[in-house]
């Protein structure tokens, strides 16, 4: 879960969770299908029109083609009506001479107070068939929302910002500071989205939803935090359930985990076994409609958020062979399920899931590119002085660099402490290793609205393209992982033991950050940069430095 999910407020209380028990699925579910060949197709997604005014509220195997998972029949949403032609053949001029006609003859029959004269009658009405003008009919446009409208901004020559859940009340220097200082970010009210909107008309928003689960956490709909368990939980068959017939709940965040499984049809077409991936799909493009979002963030989507937590206890969720045969196949067939539904809408929204730590070993199997990209909750550590293990460490850069490789979004997102200055710089340092085009950083402390002096680092682009694993960048005379930029090197050390370089070759000048934090009423940035130079440098455990070959002014 994301750092600030702390921060959704809750409408429903734990007691609402009660299961309804159902017969037994668990002992009954069928194996895990076997995936689509690579190459094959599948059918076309039904193309959705959004809806005619925005306003309107309606009621984490083997990767898997993306085309080979068919998306349901979504319901057509109102098409904007058209202007009406001059002619008083065609339908809407007929309506609307109509109501014209009704009124006129209306206001004329009582100002004569007889209904009978019918010769004034038609006369009047005459009078007001020439006279009058049909009304202009006029559809309020939807705004522009997802990739149609907005692109993620580049992040190949500089270190850009998407931040978490923003706080609602902010000064008037804090929103100008927010309009220019992040790309983007999620669950936000529609008012919220529009104010800021107003600065930057290419601020991206990210609507919130749980990828594979459902509870009383509330979400954004419109200007409202809401919620839909109350609808959801009368649908017993969405819910995975033990060999016992009882719902898993996923008890550190209080949802239920929901059947995502798919089955192959006759036709080699894969469906969802329940109703619950239709109506996860239509749910978030009615939402992110509703909000003027352009994507969603779908939280709590990879089997680390269940892997040995589920309450009662599932062999789905015990054992790694027992989860990459039973859950990740469907797992990887539901995430192209929402991602093409995503992608066949004429907005053509972000699906971005949220692709855990990165870390597990075992998981080779899920494919983490099912979407647009995603975030890494908990990037290069899980906190302070919470480091991985190098081999972890690698595993998680290794990944992360062949997704920006493939130019994939990736919110690269932690928790940090404007006092650790050492992991503030190791976070920088992983940051600017893995760094692609679309690749995004952001550190949490207590605030989410916050800066740090290191998101200036004036690096310049990178003098090579983004290389799929991290053992490229080991630079063995050094001991330590290596990248050019134009403007410097980033030198990183994810191990236990400090590294020492006695002779750089020639003069750099060591990037020092001071201050940074929490974003005040003024909206100024806090902290600054500032360098030293030197020949020689030593790196701690767990960090990195960045070398500039000019003098910061």
């Amino acid at each position: 879960m994301p750092f600030s999910s702390t921060f959704l407020p809750l409408l429903l209380t734990a007691s609402v969770l009660a299961p309804t028990l159902a017969s037994p699925i668990g002992a009954t579910l069928a194996p895990a299908p076997r995936l689509a060949p690579s190459g094959s197709s599948g059918e076309a997604f039904p193309r959705v029109r959004p809806p005619v005014r925005a306003s309107i509220l309606a009621p984490r195997g083997r990767p898997v083609q993306l085309s080979a998972v068919k998306p349901p029949r979504l319901r057509k949403a109102p098409t904007p009506a058209k202007k009406p032609s001059a002619s008083p053949s065609s339908p809407a001029t007929r309506i609307a001479y109509g109501a014209a006609t009704r009124t006129t003859l209306g206001a004329a029959s009582r100002r004569k107070g007889n209904a009978g004269e019918g010769r004034s009658n038609r006369a009047a009405t005459r009078t007001a068939l020439s006279g009058t003008k049909p009304p202009t009919l006029r559809a309020e446009k939807s705004p522009a929302l997802g990739a149609a409208a907005r692109s993620f901004p580049s992040t190949w020559d500089r270190v850009r910002v998407f931040a978490d859940q923003l706080p609602s009340q902010l000064s008037p220097a804090q929103w100008r500071f927010v309009a220019s200082h992040y790309a983007g970010s999620q669950k936000a009210t529609r008012s919220w989205v529009r104010k800021v909107r107003q600065l930057n008309p290419g601020f991206l928003m990210l609507h919130y939803q749980l990828a594979v689960g459902t509870g009383p956490a509330a979400f954004v709909v419109g200007d409202a935090w809401t919620n839909d368990f109350s609808r959801v939980t009368t649908h017993d068959d969405w819910f995975l359930h033990d060999d016992a017939g009882r719902r898993l709940l996923q008890p550190d965040w209080n949802w239920y985990v929901m059947d995502i499984r798919f089955r192959d049809g006759a036709n080699g077409k894969a469906t969802p076994v329940t109703g619950f991936p239709a109506y996860w799909l239509r749910t978030a493009l009615e939402r992110m409609r509703t909000n003027e979002d352009d994507g969603c963030f779908a939280d709590s989507y990879t089997q680390d958020i269940l892997m040995g937590q589920t309450r009662p206890p599932f062999s789905w969720f015990s054992g790694a062979e027992a989860n990459w045969t039973h859950w990740l196949p469907h797992l990887n067939r539901y995430g192209a399920f929402c991602a093409n539904g995503f992608h066949a809408q004429p907005e053509r929204f972000y699906f971005l899931p949220n692709l855990g730590g990165l870390i597990t070993t075992w998981d080779r199997y899920t494919n983490y590119g099912v979407g647009d990209g995603g975030m890494n909750e908990g990037f290069c550590a899980s906190g302070p002085g919470r480091y991985y293990s190098d081999a972890d460490w690698k595993l998680q850069m290794t990944r992360l660099l062949s997704l920006a490789a493939r130019k994939k979004i990736l919110l690269c997102q932690t928790e940090t402490d404007p006092a650790q200055i050492e992991h503030r710089g190791f976070l920088l340092g992983s940051y600017l290793l893995i760094k692609g085009s679309r690749t995004y950083l952001n550190g949490i402390h207590k605030s989410t609205l916050e800066w740090y002096p290191e998101y200036r680092a004036p690096m310049g682009p990178p003098r090579e393209d983004v290389k799929p694993d991290v053992s490229a960048y080991w630079a063995a005379d050094w001991g330590v992982y290596r990248r050019e930029y134009t403007r410097g090197i980033v030198l990183v050390n994810p191990a236990a033991t400090a590294v020492s370089i006695p002779d750089l070759g020639r003069e750099y000048h060591r990037m020092i950050m001071e201050g940074g934090g929490a974003v005040g009423e003024d909206g100024r940035e806090p902290g600054r940069l500032t360098s030293t130079p030197t020949r020689a440098v030593e790196i701690p455990a767990h960090g990195a430095r960045v070398l500039l070959n000019a003098p910061l002014p």
